[in-house]
């Protein structure tokens, strides 16, 4: 079989989303696992027949994001590809945004020590 590359895909938790992404205190609000949860499942049962909406995209991404680190999303990320493909990693450096929660480096740290 040929590889696959995956050549464009984010990963961040919660955690490095800045406050002022969504008004109102609402990205604080939504990273508690439990809102986001609950939110969640809320949001798949708006449209109980499509697996592919705009609501169940939403609650996947607040779910996900409440992951205790990237390389545990990662790891999720892999289990749908086979085994041999390769994954290029886009960071993004939301500082512009005053992202204050979480310093840049630390989000590309983890990543430059696996592949030195």
């Amino acid at each position: 079989m040929k590889t696959i590359y995956n050549c464009h895909t984010h990963i961040f938790t919660n955690k490095a989303v800045p406050s002022k992404f969504l008004p109102l205190g609402l990205v604080r609000f939504l990273g508690k696992r439990r809102v986001s949860r609950w939110l969640g499942r809320l949001l798949n049962r708006l449209n109980p027949r499509s697996s592919n909406d705009v609501f169940d995209r939403a609650a996947s991404f607040m779910n996900i994001g409440n992951y205790e680190s990237q390389l545990e999303i990662f790891k999720l990320l892999k289990g749908f590809y086979p085994e041999e493909t390769k994954f290029v990693v886009l960071s993004m450096d939301m500082t512009y945004m005053e992202a204050k929660r979480i310093r840049y480096v630390s989000l590309i740290d983890p990543w430059a020590k696996r592949h030195e």
